[in-house]
């Protein structure tokens, strides 16, 4: 079972095998940063699509030779989109990692009935930090879904977007995942939309409908955090303060709370958004180089190996 981000690194090298990602809008410095690390570092190699000369000059400003990598041409971004959706229809790139271009962009391209990288499953985005609770007891990896893909998501969709988490638990080595599915209460409302579908979500879960995980809800952030606070409200709970997985009930929500890991708290993190045919990384532009390759690492064990 991996606990941290270093983990999760270590494993990718064990694999004996190299890795391509494939980056549109490739012509900033974060993602050749994050191009040059995960080469360094030996988790894998990268295809570069953007405006050559800048790509070029970018890797001659920070020592490396343009000769290195594969970089093809191509100053349109919604093209250079296109091309890379292409070379993962086509397995000569195994990761889709968003440039700096618009997601919205990435994401029509990736998504194009004909031409896309479309599956039958809902994509989802599982953003996974190390919790700081759990520093001194051997580390946590904790997961935040969905915080960028569906906005609103009805109880089906909500059912999807825990069971592509619970999927990439399992290839993390953890048998049931616990899941938490979040709300303000812990006490069923259907005035409160939460609440009621955390309710529907783990029945389905006793019934057997939802296999291979733990689910409880609904269940406030401090209760999913911290054992005692579950003990404090008079809450039996398995998972309370050991929780794998938080279940948002919006997009927003799951950003938010995740974006407070990220700025405020500056803890090891990574995405990757599941349902497609090969991993997606949709990391935001302000994101740091460390992140990307934290990320690429986690979509070589969560979305590649079986």
């Amino acid at each position: 079972m991996l606990r941290t981000f270093k983990e999760i690194r270590e494993r990718v090298k064990e694999y004996g095998r190299k890795f391509y990602v494939v980056i549109p809008a490739a012509d900033d410095e974060t993602s050749i940063e994050a191009a040059l690390d995960a080469k360094k570092d030996g988790i894998a190699q990268s295809i570069l699509i953007g405006d050559r000369k800048k790509i070029s000059d970018i890797l001659s400003a920070k020592g490396s030779s343009p000769s290195d990598f594969e970089i093809m041409d191509c100053k349109d971004y919604a093209e250079a989109a296109k091309i890379a959706v292409r070379l993962c229809r086509e397995k000569k790139a195994d990761i889709l990692l968003k440039g700096h271009l618009d997601t919205p962009m990435l994401l029509k391209a990736a998504l194009d009935k004909n031409e896309g990288l479309r599956t039958d499953r809902l994509l989802s985005d599982v953003f996974i930090f190390e919790d700081p609770l759990w520093e001194e007891k051997g580390g946590k990896l904790v997961a935040i879904t969905d915080g960028g893909i569906t906005p609103a998501p009805n109880l089906e969709q909500k059912k999807q977007i825990l069971l592509n988490a619970v999927e990439v638990y399992h290839r993390l080595g953890y048998k049931r995942p616990k899941v938490a599915v979040m709300s303000a209460t812990e006490k069923p409302n259907e005035k409160i939309p939460s609440t009621w579908d955390a309710k529907l979500l783990v029945d389905m879960y006793k019934n057997g409908e939802i296999k291979d995980c733990i689910v409880e809800g609904p269940m406030a952030l401090d209760v999913a955090a911290l054992k005692w606070c579950a003990e404090m409200k008079g809450i039996q709970s398995e998972i309370a303060g050991d929780v794998d997985i938080m279940l948002m009930p919006t997009f927003e929500a799951g950003n938010m709370v995740a974006k407070v890991f990220v700025f405020y708290m500056k803890r090891q993190i990574g995405h990757v958004i599941k349902g497609a045919t090969v991993p997606i990384l949709i990391n935001s532009r302000t994101d740091d180089a460390q992140l990307k390759i934290n990320s690429i690492a986690l979509s070589i064990i969560a979305g590649i190996q079986e």
